[in-house]
């Protein structure tokens, strides 16, 4: 399981910023800005300092090139975790709804986004009355990193006290924003951008993913837009490599609409995909029943689903004479796309650890059929939209 925290430090030769860097002084050549308070954060393209007056903290943001400085909204007492990338300002701050992560772009003086990315953990009417809390870390923050394009990548692993943990990457510039790219585990210190317009991640002991940002994301975002045709083979959707980083040796026996994946040593584990395009509407009403049906009995879904979404899914897991299966399922007008993981589960337990053993740095274990099949499936899905996934 990732640490809980924040990602220090900066990236290096991307000229990238992740969130738990703050600078005590700004270089010597600051062009046209005069920062009147402390630094906190700088880039190429923008200063960033602090001012307390009146029991006041502000914040301020300056280019340096033009010397145009703008007061940072939103910044407060609670401010932490300032960074600087590009011409864009990030930060965290508490707020009733938790802690909210902003982004600022510091050449119009306009917030471009904010998301919640964890949990109140400081009081602000205690940080109002004391020290500053910039740049010290008040525990559940979802890790973040910012590229000078203004793009965040969000690793989501905080969730609210008794509530179940959340895995998710999640990109977004404000335009657009993409939630649960991939819910595999074990992201997070390993999800960096490339010259601002590429995003590369990885899990521990899996390969590592690269895929371009942009107006080719649009598909995924609108959600009522067809996979580009012709479709890929089944197996070019999760790869050999794929499959080997969460299960270990594999062999393969492909056919034109299903890719099976076995395992070569224990547990036993048998990986499943299949595509079927070319549905009727009939076809896929009943299917996203009968997915509706399994995730009733597992009683993991709540409420009925709107089956009338052109981009559909559904995932839930079952345990039936010894065996235990792991399903998820992607809908996108008339294709479907099936993961299913199917592993010997004499107790009926539901808990199925498979694979062979993964480092994470503070522990080995063994992965969940659960999380390698969420994995695998956005993996294959995003593949099948067009988003290239390498």
């Amino acid at each position: 399981m990732l640490a809980v925290g924040v990602i220090a430090g900066s990236i290096a030769g991307c000229g990238v910023a992740a969130a738990g860097v703050a600078l005590a002084s700004a270089r010597s050549s600051r062009g046209r800005c005069a920062p009147q308070g402390h630094v906190l954060a700088h880039s190429s393209g923008v200063v960033v300092w602090r001012v307390a007056l009146h029991s006041q903290r502000w914040l301020y943001s300056c280019i340096p090139a033009s010397g145009t400085t703008y007061r940072v909204v939103h910044a407060d007492a609670t401010t932490m975790h300032v960074v600087a990338a590009g011409h864009y300002v990030a930060f965290a701050y508490e707020a009733k709804r938790g802690t909210v992560l902003d982004v600022f772009d510091a050449l119009t003086g306009h917030t471009e986004f904010q998301t919640v990315i964890g949990y109140p953990t400081v009081d602000p009417q205690t940080v109002g009355g004391g020290g500053s809390v910039d740049n010290e870390q008040p525990g559940c923050i979802d890790p973040w990193t910012l590229a000078p394009s203004g793009w965040v990548a969000v690793i989501e692993d905080c969730a609210a006290e008794g509530a179940p943990g959340k895995f998710g990457l999640t990109v977004t510039n404000g335009t657009h924003h993409l939630i649960n790219l991939d819910t595999g585990p074990f992201a997070g210190s390993h999800v960096r951008f490339v010259s601002g317009s590429t995003l590369t991640w990885s899990f521990e002991g899996s390969p590592r993913y690269a895929a371009p940002l942009g107006p080719q994301l649009n598909a995924l975002l609108a959600g009522t837009v067809p996979p580009p045709t012709p479709l890929p083979a089944v197996c070019g959707l999760v790869s050999t490599p794929d499959a080997q980083a969460a299960l270990g040796s594999v062999t393969l026996a492909a056919e034109s609409d299903s890719c099976t994946y076995t395992t070569v040593g224990a547990p036993k584990s048998t990986l499943t995909l299949t595509l079927q395009p070319g549905l009727t509407e009939a076809q896929v009403a009943a299917a996203k029943q009968a997915a509706y049906s399994d995730e009733s009995v597992a009683g993991s879904k709540h409420g009925p689903p709107d089956y009338d979404k052109y981009t559909w899914s559904a995932e839930w897991e079952k345990a039936s004479g010894g065996m235990g299966y792991n399903d998820a399922v992607r809908f996108v007008g008339d294709v479907e796309l099936g993961v299913e993981m199917v592993t010997a589960d004499p107790g009926n337990s539901l808990e199925l650890k498979v694979g062979h053993e993964v480092d994470v740095g503070i522990d080995v274990i063994h992965l969940y059929a659960a999380m390698v099949v969420a994995h695998l499936a956005d993996i294959g899905f995003d593949r099948l939209m067009g988003w290239s996934v390498q």
